[in-house]
Parts: structure tokens; sequence; C-alpha cells
């Protein structure tokens, strides 16, 4: 942590410690009219500060955990949130969160983590480092365990249920139905000192780990089927495709198959049987597919092409727009944009990482240079995620087929 940041950490405090008499029954208003969400308190001690270990499912999850503790909680969030001019410097004024760089080994952030911790407030992390699209929790990256032995706090499990079925990451509607949050164990400092990294990460996947590949209520809207396609890239009948949606239907654009997404977020076909119940059955089939690829199909020709804004993310400033438009072509291999001013090619092997932010914004880390893609509101990210981490993974020669679970399946980047 910087030392203009321990400066302003009491002031920060300070205010938010003001903050949260004002704003707290607001948020817990939003909560309950409009996730329905039922928030159990936290019982701690007052006093003690805590490591935070959250799963993430919407984007209140964050509000949830304040609404618990009922306290100043300093959570570690997406660089992409601290890029953005004004409204940075006012989350930073306002929060004084700790920004760190997606699938990119950010030792600042890791630092600032310890020395913040060190400071005796309380911390949030999302480990998975990414909102699920599936419905059941990502990949948990196993340092977590460690960088928790480091930090030495007493580690709070705070587990988010129903968030998928009320508002999927694909989707814009928040539907009316049930959720709960709270927190499911609390690892003791004492405990945690007596645990090694592996059981401590089990401990964690156990205690935040959900699954809502399943039936678990309604949740009703009009427009429960919505943008699936910022998830969905492929079709059982025939491989990589495009889909488009429209109220509680898509439609797969090759072929012309249908789908609905019921109230119970089962899946069923319109004109005829579909082979998966859930959009999270999809997801794991896709991830399957991806893994099939044998690296060498679409490098001649693109699997997918898209059109998307240029910006170049100044990190921790602000970003400027370079082309309003250019043509994104994804290869086994490489993205190449292009429009009539510019052409850049991303070769996977000299790109440090490729992710998803938001919805479906599309970071590229290249070097010093960090490049987002904006398309329209239809526009998937996940595949330009999916395909560089299997290239990535191909080149590795099987080595990088791990974390994903005991099952040693590749991992996709979420």
């Amino acid at each position: 942590m910087s030392e203009d940041k321990k400066a302003l950490l009491p002031a920060a405090d300070k205010r938010f410690r003001r903050l949260i008499p004002i704003g707290l029954p607001l948020v817990s208003a939003v909560a309950r009219w409009v996730y329905h969400a039922r928030v159990e308190r936290f019982v701690g001690e007052p006093d003690q500060p805590y490591l935070v270990l959250m799963n993430h499912v919407t984007v209140w999850d964050q509000f949830f955990v304040v609404m618990a503790m009922r306290r100043p909680v300093y959570f570690v969030i997406s660089e992409d949130f601290m890029s953005n001019g004004f409204t940075s410097r006012l989350i930073e004024y306002l929060f004084a969160p700790v920004p760190i760089r997606k699938q990119v080994t950010d030792l600042r952030a890791v630092m600032g983590v310890v020395e913040l911790a060190k400071s005796g407030v309380t911390l949030c992390i999302a480990p998975e480092g990414n909102r699920t699209y599936s419905g059941h929790t990502c990949h948990i990256n196993p340092a977590i365990g460690k960088l928790a032995k480091i930090i030495g706090l007493p580690v709070a499990l705070f587990r988010i249920d129903g968030g998928y079925g009320v508002q999927p990451r694909w989707s814009d509607a928040v539907r009316r139905g049930r959720m709960k949050a709270g927190f499911t164990r609390v690892i003791s400092a004492e405990e945690l000192k007596k645990m090694k990294p592996a059981e401590v990460n089990a401990a964690i996947r156990e205690g935040l780990y959900e699954n809502e590949a399943a039936v678990t209520g309604r949740f009703r809207h009009h427009k429960s089927a919505e943008y699936i396609e910022r998830m969905v890239y492929t079709c059982p009948s025939c491989g990589l495709a495009k889909w488009v949606s429209r109220g509680n239907e898509a439609r797969c654009t090759r072929c012309g198959r249908r789908i609905r997404y019921g109230e119970d977020k089962r899946i069923e076909g319109v004109d005829g049987l579909f082979p998966y119940r859930f959009a999270g059955e999809w997801y794991d089939a896709q991830e399957r597919f991806v893994m099939a690829l044998d690296g060498t199909e679409y490098v001649d020709r693109p699997a997918f092409t898209d059109e998307a804004g240029l910006w170049r993310v100044k990190l921790y400033d602000r970003k400027e727009r370079v082309e309003r438009n250019v043509r994104a072509a994804l290869y086994s291999d490489r993205i190449e944009l292009t429009s009539p001013a510019i052409t850049r090619v991303f070769r996977f092997e000299e790109t440090d990482a490729v992710t998803v932010l938001g919805q479906n914004k599309l970071n590229i880390y290249a070097g010093e240079d960090v490049w987002q893609l904006k398309g329209s509101k239809r526009f998937n990210a996940l595949k330009y995620v999916n395909f560089f981490f299997h290239a990535k993974n191909m080149a590795a020669g099987g080595e990088a087929r791990t974390q994903k679970g005991t099952d040693g399946a590749e991992f996709l980047g979420l």
C-alpha cells in the first residue's frame, strides 16, 4: 500500500462510518424491494477486523456484505472501476478500495491487501475474481489460502444463495424471486494458523460453493432469456453459433433452433427436445466443446467476428476511445482488430491475459498496454476469453489443465 493510501485511510474510514447510518437504510430498501433479499446480520466481535471472502453472483453483492457487517468493509475490486476518471476518484475518496488487475499476477494489489490488513480494517475479497455466468461457483485461485494465512485475520465466509435466479450475469433483468445472503463459517485466527493452505482452500470452497443449475424457486420476468447470447456461443445442433434473444426465448441464427427460459430457470426447446436443462449445463457443454478444438481449424478463418468500439485503458486513471467501430475477428491463436484507420493483432502467445468485465466488456492485456472492446448489448466477450485460455493450455502441453476441480479439466478463464 502506498504512503498516499496510508495517509488517506483514516479520513476514508471516518467518511465510510458516517455514510453507513445514512446509506444503509437506502441499500437495505433496494435489497428488499428490488432483489427480495434476506441478509442475515453478522454475529461476531464488534472491534475485530476480519477477512471476508464472498461468492460473486450479482452486482449488489458488496452491499449485502456491508448490510450484514454494519461496519466499514474495504473491498478488492476490478481495476476497471478505478479507470473511469471522476467516478473512480469519487469511489477512491469515499471507500478507498484496492484495485486489482484480472487474470494477471498483480503483486501491487496483493501487497496492498496485506498492508491494508495490518492497519486493522475489515477486508473483503471475491476469490472467484468473476461473477458466475453459469450459476455455479467459478474457479477459485488456490493462492487465496496462502494469502489468508499471510494476512492472519479471522476468515469469515459469506455466501449468496439465489442470486443467479434473481439476476444472472448475462441478463439486464432483475427477476422477482427470493434470495438470501449470510455467513456460513468463521475460521478463527488460531484455527487458521494450524491449517495448511490446501486445507484453507478446501474450507473456502465448501463455505462459498453454490450451484443454481437446479430448480430452487420461481424467478419471474417477461424478459428472462434476453441477452443469454452474452453467455452462449455454441448450439447443440450446429456447433459454434450466434444466438439472438427476445423476451423469454432465444434462437440460433444458423439453424433456427429455439429455446425458452422458464421461471424455474429450466431451459426447454420450443421446437423439440433441448439437451440442456439449465444454463449451467449448457455452459459446461460449451466449455467441453472448446476443450475439444485442436487449435488449427480456425487459424486461416475466424471462428467469430464482431463489431465493437475500441478503448485504450490508462490503468487507475481513465479510458481513451481509439476507434468508434472496429471489426474484431477471433481465431484459434489470435484476435485481430481492423478498421479503416488501424490494424492490430494480438497473438495469444504474446498476450498476457484476456478477460471479461461486467456483463460483456473485453480487456486485452499486452505488456504495458490494456485495450478494451465494448460491443453492442448482445456482444459475447466470453468466447474470446475461453479461446485464449484454451490456446494457452494447448501451448503448455496440458500443464495448465488444472485447478477447475479434481477432474483435471482445463481452466478457461472463469
